[in-house]
C-alpha cells in the first residue's frame, strides 16, 4: 500500500510541476510570474522527497530469514547477515527492535508490516531446536539516536542549500520577487537549525549505563554522571522518563535506539 501511495504522490507532484512550468495561461516572459512558477516547482520538488524515500524503502528494504540466521537489506541495498546466536529482541509500542548482544540496534521492524513476527518466530524455533538458554542482558548499555536522525539532518541541510541557490533566481529590486524571497528566507531559517540539531542529536546525544553509573550527555556535549541506584524510571505510552530523585534527567522516546 505504501508503495502505491508514494508512487501516486510522486506522479501528483510531477503533474503540478509540469503545469506550473509549462501551462500556457501564464507565459515565462510575463513579468511577475517567473518567480512564482519557479517557487512552485521548487516547493513540489521538495514535497516529493518523502515520497521518493518511501518508494525506495519499499523497493529495497527487506529481511530474509534462514534456519540459523537472517539477512537485512537496507534502503541503499546494502545487505548484512546476522547469526541468531548474536541477536536479541526488544519490544516498543510501535515496533520490534532487533539488537545485538551489546544492545546496539540492527534493525527496527514496524508493527504495521505484514509478517512482522516471522523473524522472532524463526528465532524461537532456532532456540528450541538448539536448546539455547536465555542470557541475561549486559549491564553496559548505550542509547543514542539512530541513523534516521543523521539522514534527517543531512536532508534538511541539503534542502537549505537548495533554497540558498534558489535565491539567485529572484531579484530583490523587483516588487513581485520580494514576497517569494521572504518565504525562502523563512524556509532557510527553519531548515538549517533543524538539520544542525538533528546531526547534533545523532553525533553527540547519548545515554550510557556502565557498571553502576548512569551517564547522560545532551546534544551540547554537557555530561552528567549519576549513581545507577539513585535513578528511577517512568514508562509512558511512547516515552521513558529517567529521574534523579524528583528531578527529571531526560525523556527518551521509543525511536531512540540502543
Amino acid at each position: 500500500m505504501y508503495l502505491y501511495v508514494g508512487v501516486g504522490f510522486i506522479v501528483f507532484c510531477l503533474l503540478v510541476i509540469f503545469v506550473a512550468a509549462f501551462a500556457p495561461a501564464l507565459g515565462w516572459s510575463e513579468p511577475g510570474y517567473v518567480s512564482e512558477r519557479m517557487l512552485c516547482v521548487a516547493m513540489f520538488l521538495l514535497l516529493s522527497i518523502p515520497a521518493v524515500y518511501i518508494v525506495v524503502q519499499q523497493v529495497n528494504w527487506r529481511i530474509e530469514v534462514g534456519e540459523d540466521s537472517f539477512s537485512y537489506t537496507n534502503i541503499w541495498r546494502k545487505t548484512s547477515t546476522y547469526e541468531f546466536s548474536g541477536i536479541a529482541f526488544r519490544d516498543t509500542p510501535s515496533a520490534i527492535d532487533v539488537i545485538d548482544k551489546n544492545a546496539k540496534m540492527i534493525v527496527r521492524i514496524s508493527l504495521l508490516l505484514e509478517n512482522v513476527s516471522c523473524l522472532r518466530d524463526a528465532f524461537r524455533k532456532w532456540e528450541k531446536a538448539n536448546k539455547v538458554k536465555k542470557q541475561r542482558p549486559t549491564r553496559n548499555l548505550t542509547f543514542r539516536y539512530g541513523t534516521y536522525a543523521r539522514n534527517f539532518g543531512i536532508a534538511f541541510l541539503v534542502i537549505g542549500l537548495f533554497f540558498i541557490a534558489l535565491t539567485a533566481l529572484f531579484d530583490s529590486s523587483v516588487e513581485e520577487d520580494i514576497i517569494s524571497l521572504n518565504i525562502i528566507y523563512v524556509l532557510i531559517g527553519i531548515t538549517f537549525p533543524v538539520g544542525i540539531m538533528s546531526l547534533l542529536l545523532y553525533k553527540v546525544w547519548k545515554i550510557e549505563i556502565i557498571n553502576d553509573k548512569f551517564i547522560f550527555r545532551n546534544f551540547l556535549g554537557i555530561t552528567r554522571i549519576y549513581e545507577l541506584s539513585e535513578i528511577s524510571e517512568k514508562n509512558n505510552a511512547k516515552t521513558t522518563e529517567y529521574f534523579h530523585g524528583k528531578k527529571r534527567i531526560v525523556r527518551v522516546w521509543d525511536y531512540i535506539i540502543g
